[in-house]
């Protein structure tokens, strides 16, 4: 198959090249990548990696979308089915796994990190990290969707869960997981009001029309007088802050 293998460190550490096709482990399935993501810890996994136990040459990518090509025996996966990999390879033993919290398992192998990773055309996993699409999928869309958004779940949901009304805090507007936390939050009705901080007049822009949609869909909603009370008291002091209103 052809990846893209991490050699050694730096940008030309990087190659797409011929690469041994993934032998399943009991337990494991093999998935054919449609559409990876490229995020912030392949970078880091590029340029330093320190920190992170791994071995060199790696297939990078945390994240991946696709179908799958073979399926363990049992495990209720079929081939030809849409997937989206859960990107840590845990345990299901530790104290952490078996209290249903498994991104914080002790035993971790996180794909692109720990084992070969998504930038392929197949990689394999075990089959419990194998999320089944329906068959209408954009694999496109799940290829961005599984990292970001559940960075995103955890920081709303994980220890004190997000409720109908609560004022969301969202920092860094313009990014993946900073967008990911305003759907998550629009999903389940929380806050009429949000606060967002970004240099980039764009990502702000974008921000504003999400909570628009999201205003006028809700029926007899009328402008908070207080929204531009904030804007007024806060909207000029820092550069690139602002309401969604």
């Amino acid at each position: 198959m052809k990846a893209a293998v991490l050699e050694r460190r730096g940008a030309e550490g990087v190659s797409w090249r011929d690469f041994p096709d993934p032998a399943p482990a009991p337990g494991e399935s093999v998935l054919k990548v449609a559409a990876p993501s490229l995020n912030r810890v392949d970078l880091y996994m590029r340029d330093s990696g320190a920190g992170i136990t791994h071995t060199l040459p790696q297939v990078m990518g945390v994240e991946a979308a696709g179908e799958i090509v073979e399926a363990e025996p049992g495990s209720g996966l079929k081939p030809g089915m849409k997937a989206i990999l859960f990107s840590e390879a845990f345990c299901n033993k530790c104290r952490y796994c078996l209290a249903g919290d498994q991104p914080l398992c002790e035993n971790v192998k996180i794909m692109g990190e720990h084992r070969h990773g998504g930038f392929a055309e197949y990689i394999a996993m075990p089959s419990r990290c194998f999320l089944p699409l329906p068959d209408d999928a954009d694999l496109v869309a799940a290829g961005a969707l599984m990292t970001g958004h559940l960075t995103a779940w955890r920081m709303l949901f994980g220890k004190k869960t997000l409720q109908p009304g609560e004022s969301v805090l969202i920092v860094g507007i313009g990014g993946g997981v900073a967008v990911a936390c305003l759907q998550l939050a629009k999903l389940v009705g929380a806050g009429l009001r949000h606060l967002v901080q970004r240099r980039q007049d764009r990502a702000r822009d974008r921000a504003r029309r999400q909570r628009r949609r999201q205003l006028s869909q809700r029926p007899g909603f009328e402008r908070d007088p207080a929204d531009e009370q904030w804007r007024r008291r806060y909207g000029d002091r820092q550069r690139g802050r602002s309401e969604l209103g």
